[in-house]
């Protein structure tokens, strides 16, 4: 039984890993807004936990924006791919799925 919203970070971390195969980070953020993001577990794959991950906020922010699930690709959006925390990390695509829970992210 889970009595402490930490510790569902973990599992849901793993399911992400289990369904999408290819990732190879993942992070779990809260915050209403992008400048209160915080990061709540990184871990990279194969590995438990991963403290020095670094995170490109900019497809978080579309995401908290929009409500919805954003995906990037270099290819697809070179537009997010000029952003410099976008190329100084070298990511070429990104997923960000904002948990809306009422009407706040």
């Amino acid at each position: 039984t889970i009595t402490r919203l930490e510790d569902m970070y973990g599992p849901i971390i793993d399911t992400l890993f289990e369904v999408f195969t290819q990732v190879e980070r993942a992070f779990l953020m809260l915050g209403g807004t992008v400048e209160k993001l915080e990061p709540q577990l990184m871990r990279q794959r194969g590995q438990a936990t991963t403290e020095d991950l670094q995170v490109s906020l900019s497809v978080c922010q579309e995401a908290l924006e929009k409500k919805q699930l954003v995906i990037f690709s270099q290819d697809d959006n070179p537009e997010l791919a000029k952003r410099q925390s976008m190329n100084l990390l070298q990511i070429r695509h990104a997923m960000a799925i904002p948990l809306v829970v009422k009407v706040g992210v």
